[in-house]
């Protein structure tokens, strides 16, 4: 092993995700002595430990030696993954994949999130394919969004054990149906839009939100009343002031409604690039075959 190489890699990876060595050993199962001494180069790791760093830094083995030409693509690697795999479990395991790659992100946020100022304006992920995106695509959704016994949106691959029962329940269908109308107006699209903005505040008056949506207080008074009275993104509250009393409304935005209506936006306004939508038979209803028999 290229002690050198692999102390400064190991240090490197560290440092990176804004951890401690305590964290790390910790996770690992050794003492911060022992990680200490690997990253200085004293000593080195056994083989099982070498693969619990890979793992952990989410990198292969080769990178923490040092042997980065011997590396294969990411699309190679990923290739010779799923090769051997069916469908089903093919799509498992990209979803799995997935979902640690997210998890490790956000947590590599989290140790960044006080000693880094937040962007000024968003940073997009870099473009793939020479096909832009402009929105949350389906995909995406499909295979980061929701995922519980109830609710599973990965259902183009993998379908839906539990048939999307609650379909079925009336009083979820009535509470869905009172949502939309409540969305179902102009009026109601550009505060939704204007409550998300980067710049708004969390707390504001109707008359505040609709001059920033340019939309009717009265209307603006409405639709707050409509969605607090769903109490998912937004609250309110009566402050007592010198001139009367006055309702403060409280809202940090809704990524799930966003991405809602970016799907509808998609379905209405496609883009029609193969590498990034799936072209197939999509059926919420899952497990049935075709005639209704069940499979």
């Amino acid at each position: 092993m290229n002690e050198s190489i692999f102390a400064k890699t190991l240090c490197s990876l560290r440092t990176e995700a804004g951890e401690t060595q305590e964290t790390v050993a910790a996770a690992l199962g050794i003492s911060p002595k022992t990680l200490s001494k690997w990253e200085n180069g004293a000593s080195e790791p056994e083989l099982s430990l070498l693969c619990a760093l890979a793992d952990y830094y989410g990198v292969s083995a080769d990178r923490l030696l040092g042997r980065n030409g011997c590396e294969m693509s990411k699309e190679k690697q990923l290739d010779t993954e799923l090769e051997p795999l069916t469908r089903a479990d093919a799509a498992s395991h990209i979803f799995a994949s997935n979902m640690t790659a997210m998890h490790r992100l956000a947590h590599h946020f989290m140790n960044h999130a006080l000693n880094e100022p937040s962007p000024k304006t968003a940073v997009p992920p870099q473009m793939l394919g020479g096909a832009a995106r402009s929105v949350i695509s389906s995909d995406t959704v499909y295979a980061l969004g929701v995922n519980r016994e109830a609710l599973n949106l990965y259902v183009m691959l993998c379908g839906n054990t539990g048939n999307f029962a609650w379909l079925s329940d009336d009083a979820v269908i009535c509470r869905m149906a009172e949502l939309f109308a409540a969305l179902s107006t102009p009026d109601a699209i550009a505060l939704l839009r204007t409550l998300n903005e980067t710049d708004f505040p969390c707390d504001f008056s109707a008359a505040f939100a609709a001059r920033k949506a340019g939309i009717t207080e009265e209307s603006a008074a409405a639709l707050l009343k409509a969605f607090t009275s769903f109490g998912i993104f937004c609250s309110a509250e009566v402050a007592h002031l010198a001139d009367g009393d006055r309702t403060v409304y409280h809202c940090e935005g809704s990524g799930l409604l966003l991405t809602v209506l970016s799907l509808i936006y998609e379905q209405l306004y496609p883009i029609n690039v193969n590498m990034y939508a799936y072209h197939s038979r999509c059926r919420l209803i899952a497990g049935k075959a075709e005639g209704g028999a069940e499979v």
